[in-house]
């Protein structure tokens, strides 16, 4: 068997008895009161003799009226010293039911204590010297321990702390009610009032919880009404105690107290949506880009560079006519007829590209989950910088073309960067040599540039359409 026990002084702890160390323990600096050490070990020699001789007790009582083991035997005792108080008093419980008390100079039973109690109450009334500790215990050493305490720990037993209080609504009670909840917390002594007011009338329906302890050593208690929607509007809260004087804490309901769940969960289904649509357009953006960067790219150079041009500019470079006027000529009567063949069919392609736009958009909107890999390195190596030189053939100066590729768009960065191609003037080139030898008259050139400007303009507002 063990005993563990506490000792309380109002509502703050003053000793402890714990089993482990068999000792008196000390919780407060003022928990010695006014008892001097030897008074004090007189003390402990006493619960200790108390404490074996409740053991024998306890064993002898227990075949006698047939107690089950594992049992829990609870001991309250105390006195109080101010003048009207109740006497001294000593109850005993078994299994958290009373089973008999100690009152004047003899046992009693319970009135719901189990069959069988009286014979243990004969036992016990038997005992004088039990008694006669009991007695001594009880109205002498226990007054005389309190008044000391008291004296001791005034300082801590009169504080005042004020009260912090706050308004919220708890869970429904049902279609068309609220429950008003108002919090009171962190003060001290115990004894408070807290009530739900119209005006100056107290609401008959206020649910007052358990005083609870703060770690601190303060108090707490939460009070609730239940009552119509529409009748909410002119309640308070209305908090007295004695560390606020006259001054009441009133706290009036004004309908904008809501429970947390109430605020939390539309803030956290709109940030979902929001994360949700976000994804969906970036995603849906960096494949549009893809396609569009990719088209560029691939219609610019159908528009600059045609193979049959580079054929042509190689052949006549070979047989040394680059300079001559009547090759010239020639190239530009060529060039003309191919450029009017060529305008056709890229009006004929954009227009057939422009509807694949729209079908490649579909496709890889529900497709994109698996392409995104995919896309991205192919994204990478379409977008590096080329430096592509294309000689005029007899004439020098340089020619501008502006190409405005949209890869930076796809890392979100919202922006458009130049990319330009020089054209410089015609030098010799080898046949084997790596570098383009194209032979491109420059108003023409200029031409296809303009068209090509043309072009992405056009498209450019459709997209935005």
């Amino acid at each position: 068997m063990r005993t563990d026990g506490l000792a309380w002084l109002g509502e703050l702890q003053t000793h402890r008895w714990s089993n482990d160390s068999d000792n008196i323990g000390f919780l407060r600096p003022w928990s010695r009161g006014t008892f001097s050490p030897e008074q004090w070990e007189s003390l402990q020699h006493e619960l200790r003799v108390y404490r074996s001789s409740v053991f024998r007790d306890v064993q002898e009582f227990a075949q006698m009226i047939h107690l089950v083991y594992p049992m829990e035997i609870q001991v309250a005792a105390g006195c109080e010293v101010q003048p009207g108080n109740d006497p001294p008093h000593f109850h005993v419980a078994y299994q958290g039911s009373p089973l008999l008390s100690f009152q004047g100079n003899s046992w009693v039973p319970a009135p719901e204590a189990p069959f069988g109690i009286n014979v243990v109450i004969q036992v016990l009334n038997q005992d004088r010297g039990t008694k006669e500790m009991l007695q001594e215990l009880l109205n002498n050493t226990c007054p005389q321990l309190v008044r000391g305490l008291l004296q001791a720990g005034k300082t801590d037993l009169e504080k005042q702390v004020k009260p912090q209080a706050w308004l919220s609504s708890g869970p429904s009670p049902g279609p068309g009610r609220l429950l008003l909840v108002c919090h009171v917390s962190g003060f001290y002594p115990k004894p408070v009032y807290v009530m739900w007011m119209r005006g100056e009338q107290e609401q008959p329906g206020t649910q007052q919880g358990d005083v609870l302890p703060n770690g601190d050593g303060t108090w707490y208690l939460r009070v609730t009404l239940d009552v119509a929607a529409g009748e909410a509007a002119d309640l308070s809260c209305r908090v007295k105690h004695s560390s606020l004087g006259s001054q009441d804490i009133i706290l009036n309901w004004e309908g904008s107290h809501t429970s947390l769940g109430l605020i939390i969960l539309p803030v956290v289904l709109f940030l979902f949506l929001l994360i949700g649509v976000l994804v969906f357009r970036f995603r849906r953006r960096c494949f549009y880009q893809y396609i569009r960067v990719k088209e560029i790219k691939d219609r610019f150079l159908k528009c600059l560079v045609d193979e049959d041009v580079i054929k042509a500019a190689e052949t006549k470079a070979g047989n040394g006519v680059i300079g001559s006027d009547a090759a010239v000529k020639e190239d530009e009567v060529s060039d003309k007829g191919k450029d009017s063949e060529e305008e056709t069919n890229r009006d004929s392609q954009s227009e057939k590209e422009d509807g694949s736009d729209r079908d490649s958009d579909t496709e890889q909107e529900e497709k994109q989950n698996k392409d995104d890999e995919a896309a991205w390195q192919e994204l990478l190596q379409n977008t590096e910088e080329v430096e592509l030189k294309f000689p005029t053939l007899g004439q020098t100066g340089n020619d501008q073309y502006t190409v405005f590729l949209r890869s930076d768009s796809f890392l979100g960065l919202g922006q458009s960067k130049t990319r330009k191609l020089e054209v410089h003037e015609a030098k010799p080139v080898p046949e084997n040599h790596p570098q383009w030898n194209t032979a491109i008259d420059r108003d023409e050139d200029q031409e296809d540039s303009e068209g090509f400007d043309d072009s992405f303009e056009e498209e450019e507002e459709d997209d935005d359409d």
